[in-house]
């Protein structure tokens, strides 16, 4: 029986990325191995690793390992912004979200769409 593939978003202190992997062991070591978590140049300790299962992430058509491509990552829900991305619509760089398939800064996404209460205070607060 083959185990269904999960977003993680692992971090240590200093840095976090996104991840696919099988289970919460698995992701931890894929990042831990792949050395995108540096704190001066060298890996950081195995017990400072956190791992956080996103669970609304779709990565049904991601490979397991790191996710390189932070826009795809926010794309698939394992991100919930990047800073310094560029928007699809104004093509300006800011904070960035994920809204219907785009990838829109916040401005974007409240001038142009019908965004719930609860959405607006996310953009509002990370747009800042």
């Amino acid at each position: 029986m083959t185990k269904n593939k999960r977003g993680y978003y692992v971090s240590s202190i200093h840095y976090g990325v996104a991840v696919v992997a099988t289970s919460a062991k698995e992701a931890k070591q894929i990042a831990h191995k792949s050395g995108v978590l540096l704190k001066d140049m060298e890996p950081v300790e195995w017990i400072s690793i956190q791992v956080r299962w996103i669970r609304d992430a779709d990565v049904s058509d991601l490979p397991i390992g790191v996710v390189n491509d932070t826009r795809m990552g926010l794309l698939c829900g394992i991100y919930s912004h990047l800073e310094g991305g560029l928007c699809d619509e104004c093509g300006k760089e800011s904070t960035v979200f994920s809204y219907k398939g785009l990838v829109l800064c916040g401005e974007c996404v409240l001038k142009q769409h019908n965004v719930p209460d609860k959405l607006k205070t996310l953009i509002m607060i990370k747009s800042e």
